[in-house]
């Protein structure tokens, strides 16, 4: 089964020196989508801690590949580049956390394969349990 999980943004400390390796090599950026997500910023960190091993298994991307400089970084979602990645990944079930990754996502993905939750650090007492009950819709 495969996974795919979109979140909103993607977010450096040094956002200009990211694009400019992105620029010269673009086959990294969902590499560099993961290893930014769990190297302890607090969206990996509840992600890990609700999807634990599975996250390994999880195909990682953003609802637009626009790079911000910090955590609240917000840009609309890219139709074009949502379909190329729904394209590539050929993914069985699809994850959206955020509103603008499911609002986006509703348009291209069949609600049968399509699972919106929160995004991970929104605010709210009904977040974890909300992401806990998808971990537990998938049949991994």
């Amino acid at each position: 089964m495969k996974l795919l999980a979109v979140l909103q943004n993607q977010w450096f400390h040094d956002p200009a020196r990211v694009r400019e390796i992105l620029a010269r090599r673009p086959e990294l950026r969902r590499q560099f989508c993961h290893r930014a997500l769990f190297a302890g910023c607090k969206t990996g960190q509840v992600l890990k801690s609700v999807f634990g091993p599975l996250c390994r298994e999880i195909v990682w991307e953003n609802a637009s590949p626009q790079i911000g400089d910090f955590a609240a970084s917000k840009f609309p979602a890219d139709h074009l580049h949502l379909r190329a990645v729904l394209d590539e990944v050929k993914p069985d079930i699809v994850l959206a956390f955020g509103r603008i990754a499911g609002n986006a996502l509703t348009a291209l993905v069949p609600a049968e394969k399509l699972i919106i939750g929160p995004h991970p650090t929104a605010r709210g007492a009904d977040v974890l349990p909300r992401l806990r009950e998808i971990r537990a819709r998938l049949p991994l």
